[in-house]
């Protein structure tokens, strides 16, 4: 299904490629990528951020925040 969309728009004009890191998306992006010369594989940083923030609102500064 990514070949398809990449072949109509051309795959001459993808740059990148993001994916979060489970197992089919990560196989899926490391796939692509050896198929199109040039493609950069980028990080999810949506997907770290959002790690980040859920540690970040455990800590004991954020309890008062919550508790309201």
């Amino acid at each position: 299904m990514i070949y398809k969309v990449m072949d109509h728009v051309g795959r001459e004009r993808f740059a990148g490629i993001c994916s979060d890191s489970t197992g089919n998306t990560k196989l899926a992006r490391e796939l692509v990528a050896d198929a199109v010369p040039g493609l950069i594989i980028l990080a999810d940083p949506c997907h770290h951020l959002n790690n980040l923030v859920k540690d970040l609102c455990k800590h004991m500064f954020f309890s008062q925040v919550f508790s309201q």
